[in-house]
């Protein structure tokens, strides 16, 4: 009898062990390997990041919050920071895709601090821009992806066209979605899934704190020779406009941001998010 109860403790420790071994909440990662950029700005510096910074105080890294290790990145932007790149910004950006239609994950965290006021105009906290072919004559569009706040809510964006040139700023189709309340004063962890493709191949999933929010089948993004570009940061345009288009309530915006992960397309989910976020709910 004495022995029977010992093997059930010991079966019993051994099935605790597992589950604290291959839970995805114990923050075990997995192929490492198919990450293609880590970016958690334990360095102390952003010397792996692009610049689009008006002033010294853009982006800076800091020791608290962060999400994990020691440091992130404090992004701010100010109603009358000079323009960067055509518009008010303070953006971190990452190198083009060679090619549009590539698999990618992302993993991200943002912060909102508590006094992070709503506004009825949103602003991009993380973006995909695209790469118009200037030569052919195309125009600037706006990003085929986008993750913003507006009004008090997370909204993610999405846009796609299959003409070779586009000569205006108006795609083949949009979507938006209208991700619920944003919580100030925690940090929210995000990853985004995107097969990249003009065609009816395209998808694009999107999990906020591990419960999946977005899955979309079709169109992402538009037909150009190179690639998007990952960008984080504050991007508020209705800044730029004249004050009869401007009904922005705020004068200041400051976010901060950690834990940045791209993975291929051999990565999964587990590869990007923030270790320690529950189980995926899919």
């Amino acid at each position: 009898m004495r022995r029977s109860i010992g093997k059930v403790k010991s079966l019993l420790w051994l099935s605790i062990l597992l589950v604290v071994v291959i839970s995805p909440s114990a923050g075990v990662r997995g192929n490492s390997d198919a990450l293609i950029f880590e970016g958690d700005f334990e360095s102390g510096d952003l010397k792996e990041w692009g610049k689009e910074l008006g002033r010294d105080y853009s982006a800076r890294i800091v020791t608290e919050p962060v999400r994990a290790g020691k440091y992130s990145v404090r992004f701010e932007l100010r109603k009358d920071d000079p323009i960067v790149a055509s518009s008010r910004r303070a953006e971190l950006t990452l190198k083009k895709e060679l090619k549009v239609k590539v698999e990618r994950w992302y993993g991200f965290s943002i912060f909102l601090p508590r006094d992070y006021k709503r506004d009825p105009t949103p602003e991009i906290v993380t973006q995909w821009h695209a790469s118009p072919d200037r030569d052919d004559g195309e125009v600037w569009r706006s990003p085929p992806l986008a993750l913003l706040t507006e009004d008090g809510r997370w909204r993610v964006n999405w846009r796609w066209d299959a003409d070779r040139i586009m000569k205006r700023n108006k795609p083949d189709g949009s979507k938006s979605k209208n991700l619920g309340k944003y919580e100030t004063g925690l940090w929210t962890d995000w990853v985004f899934h995107v097969k990249w493709s003009w065609e009816s191949n395209g998808l694009l999933e999107v999990w906020k704190n591990g419960k999946k929010v977005i899955h979309y089948e079709g169109p992402i993004g538009y037909n150009d020779r190179r690639g998007v570009y990952f960008k984080t940061g504050i991007y508020k345009w209705v800044w730029k406009m004249t004050p009869e288009r401007d009904h922005s309530t705020t004068t200041k915006r400051v976010t901060y941001v950690d834990e940045v992960r791209i993975g291929n397309e051999n990565a999964t989910y587990q590869d990007v998010v923030r270790a320690g976020v529950p189980t995926v709910t899919k």
